[in-house]
């Protein structure tokens, strides 16, 4: 098994093991839940583990494309990799990242911890969010009631004043006195956003991109969103807000 390449593992309908052009791989292991293999070819599973007597209890590993554990540690919770790191839940309630190899990447520990993204990661500490570079120090010294992952340069927070706003890849925010009731991440150069009127799309300097409103919108998709009206109506428009089509 260990000539596999990672994209010739599938995961099983059920997401109970896994399958190499179609047949069961990995018999040797009990597995309860598994996740799918990412680039780096190790996947997170959930195993089912036996008391002496007899009671069943889970933890979590990572498996190599060969089935074969990549670390003696359990935890009570693993995610996939990332950027060459995954975040792992200890059962103490600690939470932090590893990397390949299994060790740690530092030595703090959060009550939560994110995905890297563009070699950034977010994180909280007790109820704040902030964001760790890829050696796992931070990154800029504010503290958030929320963050978000980085995507296309731009992460989401929420500030201490119930504003969201961006923050940038030096962990600036972007626009001044946000009046922003929300956001979403940035998708082709357009986020979605609330003020006090409702939902709409902005540009990267946080202008509307039309003058309407609406109860809820999705992001644009090839130039076409998804926006539903106050009276639960709904239609699509172009990336200017004009109407294309009522459904």
């Amino acid at each position: 098994m260990s000539g596999l390449s990672y994209r010739d593992i599938e995961l099983a309908p059920a997401a109970d093991g896994y399958l190499y052009k179609g047949q069961p791989i990995f018999s040797h292991l009990d597995i309860e839940e598994g996740l799918k293999f990412h680039s780096e070819g190790l996947a997170a599973v959930k195993i089912l583990k036996k008391h002496l007597d007899g009671d069943r209890y889970y933890i979590w590993k990572h498996i190599n494309t060969a089935g074969n554990f990549i670390y003696p540690e359990q935890y009570q919770r693993v995610f996939g990799y990332y950027f060459g790191k995954a975040a792992v839940n200890d059962f103490g309630g600690n939470c932090f990242h590893i990397n390949t190899a299994g060790k740690r990447v530092y030595d703090d520990n959060y009550t939560w911890a994110g995905n890297y993204q563009q070699d950034k990661v977010v994180v909280r500490a007790d109820k704040l969010y902030f964001h760790l570079n890829e050696n796992g120090q931070r990154y800029y010294n504010d503290e958030y009631i929320y963050a978000g992952d980085y995507k296309d340069g731009f992460a989401v927070v929420k500030m201490s004043d119930g504003y969201y706003n961006h923050i940038d890849l030096n962990g600036h925010l972007q626009y001044e006195n946000s009046h922003f009731l929300d956001l979403g991440v940035f998708h082709k150069n357009i986020a979605t956003a609330r003020d006090e009127r409702g939902y709409h799309h902005t540009d990267k300097n946080g202008r509307a991109l039309y003058k309407e409103r609406y109860m809820q919108v999705e992001p644009f998709y090839n130039g076409a969103a998804l926006v539903t009206n106050f009276d639960h109506s709904r239609l699509i428009i172009a990336e200017n807000g004009d109407w294309i089509l009522s459904l």
